[in-house]
């Protein structure tokens, strides 16, 4: 995006409700020139000679300049509005998970434009390259998105809540017996998590943490 939705919002909290806002960075006051503005209202006054072809040329020329720049500020301010109206509703998907740090729920484009009632590409551009500045960390807002895994008893995990625990499982692993990913894959199953090797797998070399054999310890 271009001038005054780049960069970060900021989320804070007012009777412990989530609130988004611009980062003061990306929120620029824009103001009509106050020469131009001042030399339109002369070339209005009856009194200067408006009929004269110069001053006809010169108004056409204010206006002209005028008009763009109010159309340049109505869409800055258009973008802004789109910025923070998908930016509430991805901390109203997530609140729970940016207020305790856990429980990243399953969330992906289409369900912030389905709710918004924009279209995916939009809310694309939206997040792209975008932060959020919590009370806590700061975090890339593409992180909030994440695939959802089927669980047995009904609903889903996210898949970064996966990856969590297959990390967490290996860092806590016996060197002389590492898990497999067949092995990890049927802890993740009696968890009730429906998950298949290959996505395991995936998910394992997503994290560049080698394979079974090559983190074997003798």
């Amino acid at each position: 995006m271009g001038t005054g939705v780049d960069g970060s919002a900021q989320l804070e909290t007012t009777d412990g409700v989530f609130v988004v806002k611009l980062h003061p960075r990306n929120a620029p006051k824009l103001r009509l020139s106050r020469q131009y503005k001042a030399l339109w209202d002369r070339l209005q006054d009856p009194s200067v000679g408006s009929k004269s072809k110069e001053n006809e040329e010169t108004r056409a020329f204010i206006k002209e300049k005028m008009d763009a720049a109010t159309w340049f500020m109505d869409s800055i301010e258009q973008r802004k509005q789109t910025f923070l109206k998908t930016m509430t509703a991805i901390v109203r998907h997530q609140t729970v998970y940016l207020s305790t740090g856990k429980g990243l729920k399953p969330m992906i484009l289409k369900d912030i434009a389905e709710e918004i009632g924009m279209d995916i590409s939009t809310i694309s551009r939206v997040v792209k390259g975008k932060s959020l500045q919590t009370p806590h960390h700061n975090l890339q807002l593409r992180d909030l998105f994440t695939e959802g895994i089927p669980l047995k008893g009904g609903g889903e995990l996210s898949s970064t809540e996966v990856k969590g625990k297959i990390r967490t499982w290996i860092e806590e692993e016996d060197p002389t017996t590492p898990l497999g990913d067949q092995a990890l894959t049927d802890q993740l199953n009696q968890e009730g998590i429906q998950i298949a090797r290959r996505t395991v797998a995936k998910y394992r070399e997503l994290m560049q943490i080698p394979v079974a054999r090559r983190r074997k310890e003798s």
